[in-house]
């Protein structure tokens, strides 16, 4: 049997993935066979267990290649991450996140079925320490802006996450779970700038005057 360069079997192996992908995000881990994977892929059974020793095997890889991806790649919140100037750039962070969601929704998918099917064992690194891994790329700013908040209290890593889950939380819902009008009869940009206000200005009612 003739040996294939390392280029070509890089190809097929990222094809068997994407196969994958395909199969785990519209059909679960479960609901998919090794079978189901080689017919999308166009391939044979043989030809898969070339690259992978079974089911599972394919599922971490492609989990983890779009972890990593998700992480490093050129991406719009990476992106923002560069200019950030928090906390008077929310409106640029919201926007950044709902173009990673869309761009991601497949990988924000699989993370529904790791969580569902395995509770969660392969993603949940992902979202632990969150504190730690921004105080390594944001510490700087953290520390040039103290404390935060009325009383000057709040940590501002504690604010930073506060508000990228919330507005990951708002985008996933919409572009993934098709929520409509989360927040009433908003577009997605007054959304972003309103939860921006929320967060800068606080819920405390501004005093009439007499």
């Amino acid at each position: 049997m003739p040996k294939i360069s390392t280029a070509r079997a890089e190809q097929n192996r990222l094809a068997l993935e994407n196969a994958a992908l395909a199969c785990f995000v519209r059909h679960g881990y479960h609901g998919v066979s090794v079978r189901m994977i080689a017919d999308r892929a166009g391939v044979s059974l043989g030809n898969l267990y070339t690259y992978f020793p079974d089911k599972l095997s394919m599922f971490q890889d492609v989990l983890t290649r779009l972890s990593e991806d998700f992480l490093r790649s050129d991406n719009a919140f990476l992106r923002y991450l560069q200019r950030c100037d928090f906390p008077n750039d929310l409106p640029e962070m919201g926007e950044a996140i709902a173009e990673n969601v869309e761009r991601y929704r497949d990988y924000m998918k699989l993370m529904y079925v790791d969580v569902v099917e395995f509770d969660g064992k392969h993603i949940s690194e992902i979202f632990s320490n969150l504190d730690t891994k921004f105080r390594a790329v944001l510490g700087p700013l953290f520390d040039r802006l103290g404390g935060l908040g009325p009383h000057g209290a709040t940590d501002p890593a504690f604010a930073f996450i506060a508000v990228y889950m919330s507005f990951y939380q708002y985008f996933i819902l919409t572009k993934l779970f098709g929520a409509r009008a989360t927040y009433g009869a908003h577009k997605d940009r007054k959304v972003v700038a309103d939860l921006a206000t929320l967060f800068t200005e606080g819920l405390a009612p501004r005093k009439r005057r007499r």
